[in-house]
């Protein structure tokens, strides 16, 4: 039976000679490749007549021949084919010792003898003298369609003791090139077109991703999108835009009866001797997503630590690179008025949708979100904390398949929120233990979709 060899760079190669190969990350798949951008389930190989073809399963990353995405596909020798992010050179070998096959539109697929056409029988009518010019060793008259003896020309089986080694290491600027589905020497426009198409679609898949785990690969393979754009068309992902005076922005906590941390309010203050930033605003999620995340800091060192542990556990996450980059970036911006009319501070509504297949309760819900100061007029950041509410003011049970607008209005003028927000935190009451929460978290800037939870629960 002939072998599908798929040549990977820096690795052996993967033989499949089975009818049907099922290949995923998932252990208990026939043939296993261990990278996040693969699905557990990703695709099938299965032998048809002489020549191969893979299944794609739905995977999440898809399956792509020649850089085009596929769903079923024929599989040629020679093609570059793509298992999400994990690039692999096609090799296929003939069921018959030295041979390969060769495939094309026009010729279907041809097996040629690795070692060279064997001699050719006399003609019908051959000229007088004609034995006499033939080798000692010519084969008697073959019928045309009959295959030629295989010891007549079958190639020694000493280079195929050992698995051949790949017969070309693809170079960085063709590993790029066949991340992108593009050609090595393609034009910046091109580069440029297929990045912007493949980046939107995995920062889709990054914004509704529905566990860190999967926000992780989408961001480690949009990384990875970014670095193959830049080495075959250099600089053209760097934006320039104009400077922006730098001020510390203010956070103004909401019914709090303490202040907030030092170690926050410091990430604010720039040392005299520090070196001024530089020209450029980041976009206007990151700007949001710097403020969330001082705002979360506070809340958690205020709804959810002991006095004692307050300290070590802000001090832990104050030593995060991403939330000291944060804060480092904050610097930089205008005031929150400013980040307003950018529209850096829209407001989503947080709408529940429980995809599991039991009914769930809320046990807590935190967020924060940006109002106009009634003293003011100004636009603050502020926070709400269903633990002001009584027992009777939050009560919110979600059926399967159901969802909820959160709107609360409790007796209590601090049990009051209307949904409305840039980032929400939501504690569910475990079915299975009523001791034991099960949280969802995420951001709310300008979002209209429904947050997905017990999914897998």
């Amino acid at each position: 039976m002939g072998t599908l060899r798929l040549h990977r760079h820096g690795a052996p190669p993967l033989e499949v000679s089975q009818d049907r190969v099922l290949v995923g990350r998932d252990p208990s798949c026939d043939m296993v490749i261990d990278d996040k951008s693969v699905s557990r389930r990703h695709a099938y190989f299965e032998r048809r007549g002489p020549g191969w073809a893979v299944v794609d399963q739905g995977s999440a990353n898809g399956t792509f021949v020649n850089g085009a995405q596929v769903m079923d596909a024929e599989l040629q020798d020679g093609q570059e084919l793509r298992l999400g992010m994990v690039p692999l050179r096609v090799e296929m070998e003939s069921p018959m010792q030295g041979t390969v096959l060769m495939g094309g539109p026009a010729l279907g697929t041809v097996m040629m003898p690795a070692g060279g056409m064997p001699p050719m029988p006399p003609p019908a009518s051959a000229p007088a003298g004609w034995g006499a010019h033939q080798p000692a060793y010519a084969a008697p008259a073959q019928p045309a369609y009959a295959p030629p003896p295989p010891q007549q020309y079958a190639p020694p089986a000493a280079p195929y003791a050992q698995p051949a080694a790949p017969a070309y290491a693809p170079s960085p600027q063709e590993e790029a090139a066949a991340l992108l589905g593009v050609h090595p020497q393609s034009t910046p426009e091109d580069v440029k077109a297929r990045y912007t198409e493949m980046a939107a679609d995995l920062e889709t898949k990054l914004a509704n991703a529905r566990t860190p785990h999967l926000k992780t690969t989408y961001q480690r393979n949009l990384d990875e999108l970014q670095k193959a754009a830049e080495m075959l068309s250099p600089g053209f992902t760097t934006v320039d835009v104009a400077d922006l005076p730098a001020a510390a922005p203010t956070v103004v906590p909401h019914e709090m009866d303490i202040s907030l941390p030092e170690a926050v309010r410091m990430m604010g203050e720039r040392p005299p001797d520090a070196d001024q930033p530089k020209a450029g605003l980041p976009p206007a999620s990151a700007v949001a997503i710097g403020f969330i995340t001082m705002g979360m800091i506070a809340m958690t060192a205020y709804f959810g630590l002991s006095a004692g542990k307050q300290r070590k556990a802000l001090d832990k996450k104050l030593a995060d690179p991403a939330i000291v980059q944060a804060g480092n970036d904050a610097i930089k911006y205008k005031s929150i008025e400013a980040l307003e009319q950018a529209g850096a501070l829209v407001n989503g509504k947080l709408k529940l949708c429980n995809k599991g297949t039991q009914p769930f309760e809320v046990g807590w819900i935190g967020a924060v979100y940006s109002a106009k100061s009634p003293d003011t007029g100004k636009t603050v950041l502020t926070s709400f904390n269903s633990g002001f509410c009584g027992g009777n003011d939050l009560r919110v049970v979600i059926s399967p398949g159901g969802e909820k607008a959160i709107d609360i209005s409790g007796s209590d003028p601090r049990c009051k929120w209307d949904g409305q927000g840039l980032f929400y935190s939501v504690a569910f009451k475990d079915p299975k233990d009523p001791e034991k929460q099960l949280r969802l978290a995420g951001p709310l800037h300008n979002r209209t979709d429904c947050a997905n939870f017990g999914e897998g629960w």
